[in-house]
């Protein structure tokens, strides 16, 4: 979506500055710019540009300053506090999960906008569609013994 290929590896390191956060608040916001028409009052969605340092080394207070940016237009975004990090969580790379849990449910969030989710929320979609149509059964038997089932 960025033009940049995150990994497991690389994750915490490729966001640490922020500044991959930022970008990717600059594309949601355009995103639903598109989609709920620009200039007009999106729901109270955030619509003022998002200033941030494109060269700030990681661990720095410029560094600090893109997380703190991007948690703000979270926030103004929609994202519950409890989906939120703290700066340290990502800059000084303290609390990978929480920074996870953040962008897991900001792709989230970003689907109500017709916006490409990552692979991982397509599996959940799907799977989630699956329990609303479950498939019919395929006409075997389970036979039950104690707590567990057999075939």
């Amino acid at each position: 979506m960025l033009g940049v290929r995150i990994t497991n590896d690389n994750f915490i390191d490729s966001l640490s500055n922020g500044v991959l956060l930022c970008k990717l608040a600059q594309l949601i916001q355009g995103k639903v710019a598109e989609r709920c028409g620009a200039g007009k009052n999106n729901n109270n969605l955030p619509t003022k540009k998002i200033r941030f340092h494109e060269r700030a080394p990681a661990e720095s207070f410029i560094a600090r300053d893109n997380v703190a940016t991007f948690l703000s237009w979270c926030r103004e975004f929609g994202l519950a506090d409890t989906c939120l990090f703290e700066t340290d969580d990502l800059v000084l790379q303290k609390g990978p999960k929480n920074v996870l849990v953040c962008v897991y449910e900001l792709a989230r969030m970003g689907c109500k906008y017709d916006i490409e989710p990552p692979a991982l929320l397509k599996l959940e979609k799907e799977i989630e569609r699956e329990e609303k149509n479950p498939r019919p059964p395929s006409g075997k038997s389970k036979k039950t013994i104690g707590k567990l089932d057999k075939e």
